[in-house]
């Protein structure tokens, strides 16, 4: 279990072969500016938990086997994200629309997943 106790703002548990689901005792961490679980082993949906830490500016989980995204409000929970790594996962259906609400997002990197339809041509 990689949840432990943080009170600082950055969390970068990439390329360390973790497997199973991104804990949504994650959270609890309130004060978290930057995660990154890239280069894993990590599958399931991203809990929607994540889209509620107001203070993330980046959110990295490229190159893992994740399934589904579904975050709402983006652009109320997640104001100050500027960075959204995304690619290299297992996502498929259409790209969450909320993301266009995100007026901070100045990259998203979502390449190599199974997206179908349009991506909102706000991005």
């Amino acid at each position: 279990h990689f949840c432990q106790p943080l009170k600082a703002g950055h969390l970068n548990i990439g390329q360390n072969h973790i497997h199973g689901n991104i804990p949504s005792e994650l959270g609890s961490i309130t004060r978290l500016q930057f995660f990154s679980v890239e280069k894993n082993n990590l599958t399931g949906t991203l809990p929607d938990i994540l889209f509620n830490l107001s203070a993330l500016h980046t959110l990295s989980f490229m190159t893992n086997q994740l399934q589904r995204i579904s975050p709402k409000d983006v652009d109320r929970f997640l104001p100050n994200l500027k960075l959204l790594a995304m690619s290299d996962n297992n996502f498929d259906g259409p790209f969450p629309p909320s993301f266009s609400n995100a007026t901070s997002l100045q990259t998203i990197s979502a390449g190599h997943n199974k997206f179908s339809g349009l991506i909102p041509l706000e991005l």
